[in-house]
């Protein structure tokens, strides 16, 4: 991000979100896609574990973005 963007954000109150965040925050959904993948071709099998995992990954993007809210 350049200094002027950067300025820009600051300026009008918009998040400045840092690559590796953005980067993590895909692949954290990426795995959720894939865990109700495994949930829904396997008939339900361990459900509360899946489960589980998914309020888990959920946590985990959403603490992620809450930081840059704060921030």
């Amino acid at each position: 991000m350049s200094v002027s963007e950067l300025v820009r954000r600051r300026y009008f109150g918009r998040p400045i979100i840092a690559h590796a965040d953005i980067v993590m925050i895909r692949e954290l959904r990426r795995l959720g896609g894939l865990l109700k993948h495994l949930y829904l071709s396997s008939n339900g099998d361990h459900a509360q574990e899946t489960l589980a995992t998914l309020h888990a990954l959920k946590a985990a993007i959403e603490a992620i973005s809450n930081d840059h809210q704060e921030g």
